[in-house]
């Protein structure tokens, strides 16, 4: 499962941008030319196959303190910043 932001860098097998040559053309979804790939990114929500999970990203921050018995480790979580969702081609992940 990932944020929106992150899926934006994946490459999706199912985007296509067409390649006119000459008369005829074709689509395409990867090549040499990494200008074709970067148009084949996922699009996340805007997919039909987007699924959104329940879950949400949280940032954890751990600093150490002095505590009266020696050092102790205090942990911060942020409140939630972005739901996570996941493509649906595959089917849903296992998350445990």
């Amino acid at each position: 499962m990932m944020t929106q932001a992150k899926a934006s860098k994946k490459w999706c097998p199912m985007a296509r941008v067409a390649i006119h040559a000459g008369t005829g053309g074709a689509a395409a979804n990867r090549s040499v030319d990494l200008e074709i790939q970067k148009h084949c990114m996922c699009v996340g929500p805007d997919c039909a196959m987007w699924r959104w999970s329940e879950k949400y990203a949280y940032t954890e921050t751990a600093r150490q303190k002095p505590h009266e018995n020696g050092m102790e480790v205090e942990v911060k979580v942020s409140p939630p910043s972005a739901r996570l969702g996941y493509c649906g081609l595959a089917g849903k992940p296992e998350v445990q």
